[in-house]
């Protein structure tokens, strides 16, 4: 099992997970993949060379109020199978 930072190149397979968790509402819930990658921190799992998870997180500075300095995660999927 590996973790590493998600790449542009892992993009339809995240949406394809994403619209295995988001069944009804994928259009309605589906984030711009391409630019969370490059803003916030995407984490993939991958184990023998295919993505079987991902976590989504977000960084929240000194200035916001519930959380300050602070990680959250927005997102997390893994396979069924895993």
């Amino acid at each position: 099992m590996n973790i590493r930072k998600a790449l542009s190149s892992d993009i339809a397979i995240l949406e394809e997970m994403q619209k295995e968790l988001y069944v009804d509402d994928f259009d309605k819930y589906r984030p711009n993949l391409e630019k969370i990658i490059f803003e916030e921190l995407v984490l993939v799992c991958v184990i023998d060379n295919k993505i079987i998870g991902y976590q989504l997180c977000e960084f929240f500075n000194s200035d916001n109020k519930n959380f300050p300095d602070s990680i959250f995660i927005s997102g997390l999927y893994v396979d069924k199978n895993y």
